[in-house]
């Protein structure tokens, strides 16, 4: 007999009441609860007095708890790439990681694809592909922005490069909390990891705002921040 859920329990309440499908009812409440607690991430988690592993370990935490409450097992399949990228970025070297993780991306792609023509060809059933092309982004971004950072020289990138490249390897936490966050796992948008980073370090200020960490100015809002990725440097608590 299967146990029952409460939070499944409300789901079905909601989608009875309003007649839509339920993993359309999941999906948009799980959209919408997603804002609070980014309020929450904002103001009662300021990285100001919270460590910045916690805020990794509650974006990783809160995003794998969404899609398992959206997509059930299929969220195995979205933990599986991108563990599966994290050892490409571990074990390939530097100069040619973005192809490995490239082609991983395609693959994985192309499998789900394949898996929806089979099992709902032409349907709106809601499923672990959506989540997916907005994963094989991330990981490829990720791929080729250590690349630009650990195998090219500075002289060879453009200005947005420069800002995206990572000078060495995310570590687990940061990775996983990048590719799992629950701002973005269920429908995007793709950020880059120098966004998250700034994000959970609080460094993702404006360039007009005073504060006591080195920025620059910048076209785009991507780039307001000049991020220095070294193990030796602490972190840089800014005013929002």
């Amino acid at each position: 007999m299967a146990s029952w859920n409460p939070v499944q329990a409300l789901f079905d309440v909601v989608a009875n009441l309003i007649g839509f499908p339920i993993d359309q009812v999941r999906y948009i409440v799980l959209l919408a609860l997603s804002l609070p607690v980014a309020l929450l991430m904002r103001h009662a988690l300021h990285p100001r007095h919270t460590p910045v592993a916690l805020r990794h370990l509650l974006s990783l935490s809160l995003g794998l708890w969404m899609s398992v409450t959206c997509f059930g097992w299929e969220t195995l399949c979205l933990v599986v790439v991108v563990a599966v990228s994290y050892v490409f970025l571990l074990t390939t070297p530097a100069a040619v990681v973005q192809r490995y993780t490239m082609a991983w991306a395609l693959v994985c792609i192309s499998a789900g694809h394949l898996y929806r023509l089979l099992t709902d060809y032409g349907g709106y059933h809601l499923d672990f592909t959506g989540p997916l092309m907005i994963l094989v982004q991330r990981v490829t971004l990720v791929g080729f922005a250590v690349h630009d950072g650990m195998a090219r020289k500075s002289s060879e990138l453009n200005d947005d490069q420069k800002t995206q490249k990572l000078s060495q390897v995310p570590s687990v936490l940061e990775y996983f909390s990048y590719c799992t966050n629950f701002l973005t796992i269920l429908a995007g948008p793709c950020a880059t990891m120098h966004q998250h980073l700034c994000f959970m370090e609080g460094t993702n200020f404006s360039a007009h705002v005073s504060a006591l960490c080195v920025c620059r100015v910048a076209v785009s809002w991507s780039d307001d921040c000049l991020r220095e990725r070294s193990t030796s440097m602490s972190l840089l608590h800014c005013s929002l």
